[in-house]
Protein backbone atom coordinates (compact mmCIF):
# COMPACT_ATOMS: atom_id res chain seq x y z
CA UNK A 1 0.00 0.00 0.00
CA UNK A 2 2.88 2.17 0.91
CA UNK A 3 4.48 1.64 -2.44
CA UNK A 4 1.37 2.43 -4.08
CA UNK A 5 1.12 5.50 -2.30
CA UNK A 6 4.78 6.57 -3.35
CA UNK A 7 4.45 6.00 -6.62
CA UNK A 8 1.35 8.01 -7.05
CA UNK A 9 3.06 10.89 -5.36
CA UNK A 10 6.07 10.53 -8.08
CA UNK A 11 8.67 8.87 -5.47
CA UNK A 12 11.11 7.44 -6.99
CA UNK A 13 12.07 3.60 -6.37
CA UNK A 14 14.68 4.65 -4.09
CA UNK A 15 12.45 7.04 -1.47
CA UNK A 16 10.05 4.69 -1.29
CA UNK A 17 12.47 1.84 -0.60
CA UNK A 18 14.14 4.32 2.23
CA UNK A 19 10.31 5.52 3.37
CA UNK A 20 9.50 1.47 4.20
CA UNK A 21 12.89 0.56 5.23
CA UNK A 22 13.72 -1.93 2.74
CA UNK A 23 15.70 -2.29 -0.46
CA UNK A 24 15.44 -0.29 -3.46
CA UNK A 25 15.72 -4.00 -5.17
CA UNK A 26 12.62 -5.31 -3.04
CA UNK A 27 10.35 -2.15 -3.96
CA UNK A 28 11.66 -2.60 -7.61
CA UNK A 29 10.91 -6.09 -7.41
CA UNK A 30 7.08 -5.35 -6.19
CA UNK A 31 6.64 -2.69 -8.46
CA UNK A 32 7.38 -5.17 -11.51
CA UNK A 33 5.63 -8.04 -10.05
CA UNK A 34 2.33 -6.00 -9.89
CA UNK A 35 2.04 -3.23 -12.32
CA UNK A 36 -0.75 -3.58 -14.78
CA UNK A 37 0.08 -2.06 -18.37
CA UNK A 38 -3.08 -0.67 -18.54
CA UNK A 39 -3.85 0.49 -15.20
CA UNK A 40 -0.51 0.77 -13.55
CA UNK A 41 -0.13 -0.37 -9.81
CA UNK A 42 -2.97 -1.98 -8.09
CA UNK A 43 -3.29 -3.21 -4.69
CA UNK A 44 -6.05 -5.42 -4.56
CA UNK A 45 -3.77 -7.18 -7.88
CA UNK A 46 -0.88 -7.14 -5.50
CA UNK A 47 -2.42 -8.61 -2.41
CA UNK A 48 -4.10 -11.46 -4.70
CA UNK A 49 -0.63 -12.01 -6.80
CA UNK A 50 0.81 -12.40 -3.53
CA UNK A 51 -1.43 -15.29 -2.11
CA UNK A 52 -0.83 -16.96 -5.17
CA UNK A 53 2.52 -16.58 -5.44
CA UNK A 54 3.44 -17.95 -1.76
CA UNK A 55 5.06 -21.61 -1.91
CA UNK A 56 3.13 -23.38 1.11
CA UNK A 57 -0.04 -21.82 2.18
CA UNK A 58 -0.64 -23.80 5.15
CA UNK A 59 -2.94 -23.66 7.82
CA UNK A 60 -2.12 -22.03 11.31
CA UNK A 61 -1.61 -24.35 14.57
CA UNK A 62 -4.10 -22.59 16.24
CA UNK A 63 -6.98 -22.46 13.55
CA UNK A 64 -6.20 -26.59 12.90
CA UNK A 65 -6.50 -27.63 16.15
CA UNK A 66 -10.16 -26.94 17.47
CA UNK A 67 -9.29 -27.69 21.01
CA UNK A 68 -6.38 -25.29 21.01
CA UNK A 69 -8.40 -22.55 19.34
CA UNK A 70 -11.08 -22.97 22.27
CA UNK A 71 -8.31 -22.74 24.33
CA UNK A 72 -6.72 -19.40 23.01
CA UNK A 73 -10.04 -17.78 22.65
CA UNK A 74 -10.77 -18.53 26.29
CA UNK A 75 -7.91 -17.32 27.28
CA UNK A 76 -8.39 -14.27 25.41
CA UNK A 77 -11.89 -13.97 26.50
CA UNK A 78 -10.62 -13.47 30.10
CA UNK A 79 -8.07 -10.63 28.95
CA UNK A 80 -4.80 -12.26 29.07
CA UNK A 81 -2.08 -11.16 26.14
CA UNK A 82 -1.56 -13.26 23.49
CA UNK A 83 2.45 -13.51 24.71
CA UNK A 84 0.87 -14.95 28.24
CA UNK A 85 -1.49 -17.37 26.59
CA UNK A 86 1.98 -18.46 24.33
CA UNK A 87 3.68 -18.79 27.75
CA UNK A 88 1.57 -20.71 29.26
CA UNK A 89 0.66 -22.80 27.16
CA UNK A 90 4.43 -23.89 26.30
CA UNK A 91 4.62 -24.71 30.05
CA UNK A 92 2.30 -27.16 30.01
CA UNK A 93 3.71 -28.58 26.84
CA UNK A 94 7.37 -28.87 28.51
CA UNK A 95 6.73 -29.52 32.16
CA UNK A 96 9.35 -26.49 32.74
CA UNK A 97 8.69 -24.66 36.12
CA UNK A 98 12.19 -23.97 36.66
CA UNK A 99 12.16 -20.20 35.61
CA UNK A 100 8.69 -19.61 37.49
CA UNK A 101 10.57 -20.25 40.95
CA UNK A 102 13.51 -18.15 40.36
CA UNK A 103 13.03 -14.58 41.74
CA UNK A 104 15.78 -12.48 39.71
CA UNK A 105 18.01 -10.55 41.58
CA UNK A 106 17.90 -6.77 41.67
CA UNK A 107 20.28 -4.61 40.36
CA UNK A 108 20.76 -0.41 41.94
CA UNK A 109 22.96 1.88 39.55
CA UNK A 110 25.61 3.11 41.33
CA UNK A 111 26.50 7.34 41.27
CA UNK A 112 29.48 6.18 38.82
CA UNK A 113 26.82 4.95 36.52
CA UNK A 114 27.65 1.09 36.94
CA UNK A 115 25.01 -1.64 37.83
CA UNK A 116 25.30 -3.25 41.01
CA UNK A 117 23.94 -6.54 42.11
CA UNK A 118 22.73 -6.30 45.62
CA UNK A 119 22.52 -10.22 46.42
CA UNK A 120 19.01 -10.20 47.66
CA UNK A 121 16.18 -11.36 46.40
CA UNK A 122 12.92 -9.72 46.42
Amino acid sequence: MEIAQGLKAGWSIRVIAGHIDRSPSVVSREVRRNWLKTRGSRLVHADCAAQRRRRRPQTGKVAADEVLRARVLADLGQSRAPRQIAGRLHLEATGDTVGLMEAPTPARISPTGGCQDTGKAT
